[in-house]
């Protein structure tokens, strides 16, 4: 939907299954005054090909994700600020082809992840991923394809990865 700006009708939802932000290239961006503030958890998490989305700091309430997680493919997408106080997806923890992506701060409360935590092509500078509090990670591990990133911080407290970790091809 070209025409859609902003979400401003949701912003006293308080309960919701699954939220699929998905193809509205006139929305530039996604913040907590705009978005469903008061969900504390959802089955699953979709913000996916919004060509003109720059910014996202939204969901101020939100603890808990039963399924996937996923910023893909947002060709304007720069930053992700903080995602409420997320300390857990049961499922996979996707961000992957953002073109203009800068910085990731979104994850700092996570302590698990159930499935894979993927970081794929995303030109995310210097320490501008913070997954300090990460503690366990069921599935893989994958931090691939990201220009310009230097370090990720996510192994402070990491433990345990259940299944492979690839590191590869980080410019």
């Amino acid at each position: 939907n070209d025409s859609l700006r902003n979400l401003d009708g949701l912003a006293n939802v308080s309960s919701v299954t699954e939220l699929s932000i998905v193809n509205n290239d006139g929305m530039s961006r996604i913040t907590s005054e705009a978005t469903i503030m008061w969900v504390s958890t959802i089955d699953s998490l979709e913000i996916r090909e919004n060509d003109s989305l720059e910014y996202i700091e939204a969901f101020n309430g939100l603890t808990s994700v039963w399924g996937d997680f996923l910023i893909v493919n947002n060709n304007s997408l720069s930053r992700v600020g903080v995602i409420g106080p997320l300390s857990m997806v049961r499922g996979d923890f996707v961000v992957e082809g953002n073109d203009q992506l800068e910085s990731f701060l979104g994850a700092h409360p996570i302590v698990e992840v159930g499935g894979d935590l993927i970081l794929r092509n995303n030109p995310f500078h210097t320490s501008d991923v913070d997954f300090s509090s990460l503690v366990e990670i069921g599935g893989s591990l994958v931090v691939q394809g990201n220009q310009s990133l230097e370090r990720v911080d996510m192994m402070n407290n990491l433990s345990t990865v259940g299944e492979s970790v690839v590191i590869d091809d980080n410019e």
